[in-house]
């Protein structure tokens, strides 16, 4: 186990009952502190699964630092089982430049949405490409730091014209990230989304990073 180091268990259920989980009232703080500018809001809904402390922090660090990709398929059920998922046509995650994905050898949302779109059925796209590489969001401590990181760094990924047909139903699309701090990441991919056409745009969060 990633929290007490029981045999035979990735996360046992004393250490899943040690996660700190968000509740309606964490999420709606959330929502009045992501950065906006002249544009409206973009999320139908944001939902974040727990705060990334403890149990959490340690079930990251392995699955992301450690690359044990099993501990992906941990999250991807919790963020499954805990959160009220909307419906949706579509799955998507924020995506790591290919410089940070062949250095980790995988993109650890993206396993992360591939898992909640097999449970429901739906297609995984990439639907939005990283043009610049950045520093970490976790290493930036000002707001406005994380802000300009992520400013003008994301963009419609070329494989969209043939993944996004005319007749594709772009009536709603789940956006997927491991953790929001600021949400100035999430909020530049959403602002892509909105870009391609999609009309409800909703968002789920392993852990929020304080």
């Amino acid at each position: 186990c990633v929290g007490c180091g029981a045999l035979f268990q990735l996360l046992c259920p004393r250490c899943f009952q040690l996660l700190t989980f968000f509740d309606r009232a964490d999420t709606q703080l959330l929502a009045t502190q992501l950065p906006r500018n002249e544009s409206t809001y973009p999320f139908t809904s944001l939902q974040v699964a727990c705060h990334y402390t403890g149990v959490a922090r340690k079930l990251l660090f392995a699955y992301k630092y450690q690359g044990i990709i099993d501990f992906g398929t941990v999250i991807g059920n919790i963020l499954y089982y805990t959160l009220s998922l909307p419906q949706f046509n579509c799955v998507t995650y924020v995506p790591l430049h290919p410089r940070k994905r062949a250095l980790r050898g995988f993109n650890q949302t993206q396993i992360l949405a591939e898992i909640i779109a097999a449970k429901l059925r739906v297609p995984c796209l990439p639907l939005i490409l990283k043009t610049k590489h950045t520093n970490s969001q976790m290493s930036l401590l000002d707001h406005e730091a994380r802000k300009e990181n992520s400013a003008m760094v994301f963009a419609p990924h070329p494989l969209n014209q043939t993944m996004l047909t005319a007749d594709f139903d772009r009536d709603s699309v789940l956006l997927v990230d491991d953790v929001i701090t600021t949400g100035a990441t999430l909020m530049a991919c959403a602002a892509v989304l909105q870009k391609l056409g999609f009309q409800e745009i909703h968002g789920v969060v392993f852990a929020h990073g304080h």
